[in-house]
């Protein structure tokens, strides 16, 4: 008599659900051949200002890394209970950057005339939107410990250092978070997503005469 085990339904439909939401994002890449030599160079062409993160790395997969988002540790007061916080630095590999940025212009309407005058004033901040993911070491673990450490920097009411060889082809060096949402990733559970929406911040000097002696001074963003 020959013994058959039959496979838990669950368990394989579970192990088929996990391969179909991963196959294009983990292995696939397998299969591409990849430059190291010039990755190893594009990040090094930030590292001057990113001592923290070696000049090669690779994703939990072993994935050579194109491009990482730095966020040096910072400090600020917690509006809530005016506790000081101190951040832990972050270097995001799993993420993809957006940036759009649009001209401000005023329109005005005159009696008679089709259409409008346009009044160029200049340019909007950039909006940059951060698309990434956190992944645990073990299999069956919530990134529990990384998900605290970058929520305490987005929730931080000041703007934010940030570096990035993406972000440095239209000179971003700081952002202002205006909201962000953490997401589950369907199939894992050792993953969880993220979305950062920012705006670029620019810091601008005030200047005034004080006994015929001008004094500047640099200010960014705060709240």
């Amino acid at each position: 008599m020959v013994d058959f085990t039959i496979p838990d339904q669950l368990a394989f439909n579970k192990a088929k659900l996990i391969l179909k939401s991963n196959t294009t994002r983990f292995i696939a890449p397998k299969f591409f051949k990849v430059d190291t030599d010039n990755i190893t160079l594009e990040q090094n062409e930030v590292e001057a200002a990113r001592l923290e993160t070696p000049a090669y790395i690779k994703s939990y997969f072993g994935q050579p890394v194109f491009d990482i988002i730095d966020i040096p540790s910072f400090s600020y007061i917690r509006p809530i209970d005016g506790v000081k916080v101190v951040t832990a630095a972050q270097a995001l590999g799993t993420a993809l950057i957006e940036i759009n940025q649009s001209k401000l212009i005023i329109n005005t309407q005159i009696q008679g005339r089709s259409g409008t005058v346009k009044e160029y004033i200049g340019l909007s901040d950039y909006e940059v939107t951060i698309t990434g993911a956190m992944i645990s070491e073990h299999s069956n673990v919530p990134p529990r410990q990384q998900m605290q450490y970058l929520y305490d920097v987005l929730i931080a009411p000041v703007a934010i250092n940030i570096y990035s060889n993406f972000l440095d082809y239209v000179r971003i060096y700081s952002v202002v978070v205006k909201d962000f949402k953490f997401t589950q990733i369907e199939g894992t559970r050792n993953a969880v997503g993220y979305v950062i929406n920012c705006q670029s911040d620019e810091p601008f000097e005030i200047q005034y005469q004080e006994d015929q002696t001008v004094r500047k001074y640099k200010t960014t963003a705060s709240f």
